[in-house]
């Protein structure tokens, strides 16, 4: 009988071992997808507020003016 426990403990060991081999990568995946998420998602609000900003400092008067200045030249 105490050899039947000692095999199921066994058991129940690689039991748990196989499963910790199978959840750990996937904890590992989600974790390391989230962060590559985050990331994602910080450089394109990075991308964003640079690009709004850009459009802030723009002046589209100057550049009529700019324009017509270069047309008139032309002429």
């Amino acid at each position: 009988m105490e050899f039947y426990v000692r095999k199921k403990k066994r058991q129940l060991k690689a039991v748990l071992t196989v499963e910790a081999a199978v959840i750990v990568p996937v904890i590992l995946f989600t974790i390391t997808g989230g962060i590559n998420i985050g990331y994602q998602m910080f450089s394109e609000a990075k991308t964003s507020a640079e690009i709004h900003e850009e459009l802030d400092n723009l002046d589209p008067v100057e550049i009529v003016r700019k324009n017509t200045l270069i047309q008139d030249i032309r002429k």
